[in-house]
């Protein structure tokens, strides 16, 4: 994409999540969910959230069935995006601890959601939600 100012960031050293896989995305071009992330199946933590300090909202405005792929996930952030609803897949990510998707436009969650036994943090503010399963 020319022109576009997306972000590949790997920290070595986290103080929040240490120890983990993680994976930041960011850019004000962030439309899409790059296929090659779902490779990824070592991933812990995925982040395509901006930083607090930013003003930019995201564009993604769907995540994709494979993110069912990324079992190993623990912390997912989607926040500040222009998602509409999440997977029915997002139930098969079991070791899910912390799924963030605030500032959004969701309406729904899909069923599946109850299936992420291990979920203690979950973060729904500031959407547009009719119905929790």
């Amino acid at each position: 994409m020319a022109g576009t100012s997306l972000r590949l960031h790997i920290e070595t050293e986290d103080r929040e999540y240490p120890s983990m896989y993680k994976l930041k995305l960011q850019g004000k071009d962030l439309e899409n969910v790059p296929a090659e992330l779902f490779t990824l199946r070592e991933l812990e933590v995925l982040c395509m959230s901006p930083d607090r300090q930013s003003s930019l909202n995201y564009k993604l405005c769907n995540v994709p069935p494979e993110i069912g792929y990324l079992t190993r996930l623990r912390i997912l952030l989607l926040d500040t995006n222009d998602l509409h609803n999440l997977p029915a897949e997002i139930g098969s990510l079991t070791r899910l601890e912390k799924l963030s998707v605030s500032n959004n436009r969701i309406r729904q969650l899909p069923p599946t959601i109850g299936d992420l036994k291990n979920l203690h943090t979950l973060h729904l503010a500031n959407n547009q939600l009719r119905r929790i399963y």
